[in-house]
């Protein structure tokens, strides 16, 4: 399957698992009022967190038409890497909180299948390009959480 699209068919897989489960795994999060990691979850309702999913695939597919049109894939296959080190995140959280977290499962299937991807296309990239792009979508890509997460937990 093309590099280009095989990445959003994953990443959006991955997002259906947390919308599909993240409502009540939160509520069931809340429940346990004694948990040190409470105040870290942001407050979005599940249309919120909804909308919040779709501003982010909207925004990959765009990008991703861009760097197939004009054939980036150094500055592609960071967008790939940062979101493996997102998937990572994830299996951290799941850890520390010793239990499932939504999005882990598809997650888990999603690095190791965008890891293989990677590894079998990293010879069609400039390695030196893509460790130069990769701090600068890292930045990005939280910049533009951090966004929406203020413009749709505050409407």
């Amino acid at each position: 399957m093309n590099i280009y699209l095989a990445f959003p068919l994953v990443f959006m897989l991955h997002e259906l698992e947390e919308i599909a489960f993240m409502p009540t795994w939160l509520i069931k999060l809340k429940a346990q009022r004694n948990n040190r990691f409470l105040h870290l979850i942001p407050n979005s309702s599940p249309r919120a967190f909804t909308l919040m999913v779709l501003e982010e695939y909207c925004l990959l597919l765009i990008i991703m038409l861009l760097c197939w049109y004009t054939q980036a894939l150094n500055f592609y296959f960071t967008l790939m890497l940062a979101y493996n080190l997102h998937i990572l995140v994830h299996i951290i959280q799941a850890v520390l909180l010793r239990s499932y977290i939504p999005g882990l499962i598809l997650g888990i299937f999603s690095f190791i299948l965008i890891g293989w991807i990677l590894w079998h296309n990293c010879q069609q990239v400039n390695l030196i390009a893509v460790g130069l792009f990769l701090p600068l979508n890292i930045i990005i890509i939280a910049g533009n959480l951090l966004l929406i997460h203020k413009l749709f937990n505050h409407s």
